[in-house]
């Protein structure tokens, strides 16, 4: 098993819906993105987010971290 340093959740949120992502550290994989899940911005949304970071993929995906409007490929 794999051991993960740290474990983060990014998350985007709009009217309708929001978008999330799981960011995981490990040593030996280092910095590993999943695929970007969307819910609707319900109850029932908010819901499946929550259980939504146990079944995210866990192969790592190249990704860019956007800050005001600059981009840095991770």
């Amino acid at each position: 098993m794999e051991q993960i340093t740290r474990q983060c959740v990014g998350i985007d949120i709009a009217k309708k819906s929001f978008t999330a992502c799981v960011c995981k550290l490990s040593p030996s994989s280092g910095l590993c993105f999943s695929q970007v899940a969307s819910f609707e911005n319900s109850i029932r949304g908010f819901n499946q987010l929550l259980k939504w970071p146990e079944q995210a993929d866990n192969s790592c995906l190249a990704g860019k971290l956007c800050d005001g409007g600059h981009g840095y490929l991770l």
